[in-house]
């Protein structure tokens, strides 16, 4: 017979969590990042609107849509198999092309550094729910899904719980060169591909922006949504 939880419960027992917890762990300041704010606010405003603007008149070819469709499964990807599972879990092994693939793929993603993605959710499994959790969900929905990103970082990182992966000189590199690649892999080259097929903007708008804005979202689904629902602390 499962055993009823009651939220009183839930939230005296995270209580409980964060009174153990250094509160200056946070790594978050209460100063805005407007390139952050920006970019994560702008993006899909141009999606909402360019969509059906786009479709009404110009449609949407097979190349541009497949072109799309590579670029959200190779930037989503990216994100779950290599961020995660490969890197900030070391769940399994990889050779150095795929490494290198994930590393530039997901820099398009535009989550930030392999080095630094990890860094946040390698503190997010820590202090899971509790203060120093960069996307805690008790400080709202909100805040665990996006707000957290609205925030500058407080101080320089020293990256102390990621030194597995400062000894590799590719993720190294991409940390080096992430808003080079961000901006070349992930907007330059869909819009030189769409060139090519006839349709430049029209390309970067799908495999560009709108692609960046389903990735953002469902990867902050986890945050939020994921930590939101269900009744069991666990």
């Amino acid at each position: 017979m499962p055993i009823s939880i009651s939220s009183e419960t839930i939230t005296r027992l995270n209580q409980n969590k964060n009174a153990s917890v250094p509160m200056n762990n946070n790594k978050k300041t209460n100063e805005i990042d407007w390139v952050n704010v920006s970019f994560l606010t702008l993006t899909p405003l141009a999606a909402l609107i360019g969509v059906p603007l786009h479709l009404s008149y110009v449609g949407l070819s097979w190349p541009i849509f497949g072109i799309f469709a590579f670029y959200l499964l190779a930037t989503g990807l990216s994100i779950t198999g290599g961020y995660h599972r490969l890197f900030a879990h070391k769940s399994y092994e990889a050779n150095r092309l795929v490494r290198f693939l994930f590393l530039v793929f997901g820099a398009a993603a535009c989550q930030n550094s392999a080095l630094k993605w990890t860094s946040d959710h390698r503190d997010h499994h820590r202090y899971v729910d509790q203060a120093p959790d960069p996307y805690n969900i008790y400080r709202g929905f909100f805040y665990a899904h996006i707000g957290w990103i609205f925030y500058k970082d407080a101080g320089s990182s020293t990256f102390d719980n990621v030194r597995d992966l400062q000894k590799d000189s590719l993720i190294r590199w991409q940390n080096r060169f992430y808003v080079p690649l961000a901006i070349s892999v992930g907007f330059g080259l869909p819009f030189v591909l769409g060139l090519f097929l006839g349709d430049g903007l029209g390309c970067f708008l799908w495999a560009g922006i709108v692609r960046v804005v389903i990735v953002h979202h469902s990867t902050f689904l986890i945050n939020s949504l994921c930590h939101y629902m269900g009744k069991r602390p666990y």
